[in-house]
């Protein structure tokens, strides 16, 4: 695993919560060889969040 830090002059840039406790290969990681429930429906499709004017200026700046 990777955990980046934001740069000290990063104005926009928003630090990771910290992780739970463990080194995520115990019980949580149990749930994964799990059959689904019966009656689980896939999740919907979110409409992701708009992106800060400053990313979204670079992307249109970049288009491909």
């Amino acid at each position: 695993h990777v955990r980046l830090r934001c740069p000290a002059d990063s104005l926009e840039c928003e630090d990771q919560p910290l992780p739970p406790p463990g080194d995520g290969c115990g019980a949580e990681l149990q749930s994964w060889f799990e059959p689904p429930k019966p009656g689980t429906t896939k999740p919907e499709k979110k409409t992701p969040p708009p992106l800060p004017p400053s990313c979204q200026a670079l992307l249109d700046e970049h288009v491909i």
